[in-house]
């Protein structure tokens, strides 16, 4: 999967699985901030394959709690979407991702 080595090389781990099966995220800390930025795809199973993905949404977590964008520091915020671009990249589009990507 392209979206994994894109993630892994900027520093983003794979998020938690569902019943050690399947995961839809991968995450990064960045240090000092407290921010934990999430990035979600359409998910794979475990162990990991190449297969088609999609990337979703990007967002932004404190204390496990969802924040608003206006409360993520400019710098840190440019920085993360210019991640998240980067691994979205790799992903392939396919109109009927939803239907395809559903367990």
């Amino acid at each position: 999967m392209k979206i994994r080595g894109r993630a892994t090389k900027r520093g983003f781990t794979r998020g938690a699985t569902e019943d050690d099966y399947w995961f839809g995220e991968y995450h990064k800390v960045l240090l000092g901030s407290g921010l934990r930025v999430v990035i979600e795809f359409t998910g794979s199973e475990l162990p990991e394959q190449n297969i088609p993905a999609t990337v979703k949404c990007l967002w932004f977590e404190r204390e496990g709690r969802r924040l608003k964008l206006s409360d993520v520091p400019p710098i840190l915020l440019a920085e993360s979407y210019a991640d998240y671009i980067h691994i979205a990249e790799a992903g392939t589009f396919d109109p009927q991702w939803e239907d395809k990507s559903a367990l």
